[in-house]
């Protein structure tokens, strides 16, 4: 075997393990939901579910923030904005901003080394991200795709834009997460049809970030966790032979 193939199959091992790290689902929990301890019941670890807080904890919190604290040595994967970061510092968190704020360097009020994340607007410019290349690890959340009422016909036109999207040569070489907010009171029968049906066929090389607005119960996201990607071939053949709904009740 020549050096190069070795070389080429080293790069392809390399970026296949760092897919499985950041792979798997990113679930955003407000703060009364970390209060409440809803995270201990999801799926959580390296390559299979990760968090985003809008807020973090305030420093009196002392036992919750060193949960998450220990979340993140355990190699969990902890996202949230910028102002939170400076307000209510986490370290080891990764810090998502949007393009104008690191194109304006807003990053450097944060210490050398902090994983980032960049926050992708629907109006974004090819442009405009070019400068995201520049970042060693950045991970990348697309704009959030609304699901509404989860029948076969929108959530083909999600993952059909999804491709579109990552297979931009700009996105190219990037963890990519794809951001879906599901509606409300949406039940748990519901969230395991779509993570045993769709979710394999998500395009992502860094999890997909999963939002459930309003009184739903965040237990409930726990239904649309990894493990379900294993059975991909057998529940995509269930519903392609009996071609029906994927979410019908």
């Amino acid at each position: 075997m020549s050096a190069s193939s070795q070389s080429g199959d080293k790069e392809e091992q390399s970026q296949s393990e760092n897919d499985k790290e950041l792979g798997g689902h990113v679930f955003s929990m407000s703060l009364d939901d970390i209060r409440a301890g809803h995270y201990t019941k999801l799926p959580l670890g390296p390559g299979t579910g990760s968090l985003f807080l809008p807020e973090l904890p305030p420093e009196e919190d002392i036992n919750i923030r060193l949960d998450l604290s220990k979340l993140m040595d355990g190699g969990v994967r902890i996202m949230t904005p910028l102002s939170e970061q400076l307000k209510r510092p986490l370290p080891k968190a990764t810090v998502v901003l949007n393009l104008e704020d690191l194109s304006a360097g807003a990053q450097k009020q944060l210490p050398q080394g902090t994983p980032l994340g960049v926050n992708v607007d629907d109006d974004w410019e090819e442009d405009g991200l070019m400068v995201v290349h520049g970042i060693p690890d950045v991970q990348v959340v697309l704009p959030k795709f609304q699901l509404r009422t989860l029948e076969e016909e929108e959530v083909e036109h999600m993952i059909n834009r999804l491709n579109d999207l990552t297979q931009h040569q700009v996105f190219k070489n990037l963890s990519v997460i794809p951001r879906i907010e599901f509606p409300e009171n949406i039940n748990k029968a519901v969230l395991q049809k779509f993570g045993e049906a769709v979710s394999p066929r998500i395009p992502s090389t860094g999890g997909v970030l999963l939002d459930a607005p309003g009184h739903i119960s965040r237990d409930a996201l726990a239904y649309v966790s990894l493990p379900t990607y294993y059975h991909f071939n057998k529940n995509m053949q269930k519903y392609v032979d009996n071609k029906k709904t994927l979410f019908d009740k």
